[in-house]
């Protein structure tokens, strides 16, 4: 059977929030899914958060050319050796980005800490969105990943 995981990630790949903001956090997504399906992971390096069969195409952040899969594998192998420390490349269109930037559809990131939410059947809307950040005192990437 396959599943839906809804993934929150801080847009700064470093960032944890402290206990204190977890809890609230979980408190306040508690309210919207199912907590049995909300489950709270922190790493120690920074992690590659993929979007399960979803991932499709990688564009440049800075002027939207599209990122040739074996390009970005290469630059993913690169990162992975310092795991994931250091993101930042040249792209063949000449532009110095961070994996973390590049625009992916469907969304992906880089983090350290991570929110899953199983099994979920609807979106956060922007209050939500903001009333998160606000919680978590970071701007945040919505992941979609199915599996």
């Amino acid at each position: 059977m396959s599943d839906s995981i809804l993934k929150i990630i801080s847009i700064n790949a470093d960032y944890v929030p402290a206990k204190a903001q977890q809890i609230q956090a979980k408190e306040f997504l508690s309210k919207i899914f199912k907590e049995d399906n909300i489950q709270f992971e922190t790493h120690n390096e920074v992690e590659f958060i993929d979007a399960g069969e979803n991932f499709e195409n990688i564009y440049c952040n800075v002027c939207g050319t599209e990122i040739p899969a074996n390009e970005w594998q290469d630059q993913m192998d690169e990162a992975f050796k310092s795991q994931f420390s250091n993101l930042k490349f040249q792209t063949s269109c000449k532009h110095r980005v961070s994996l973390n930037h590049l625009n992916y559809q469907p969304a992906v990131g880089f983090a350290k800490f991570v929110i899953n939410i199983s099994n979920v059947q609807l979106e956060l809307n922007q209050n939500q969105i903001s009333e998160l950040e606000a919680v978590l005192k970071t701007s945040i990437k919505i992941i979609w990943a199915y599996y």
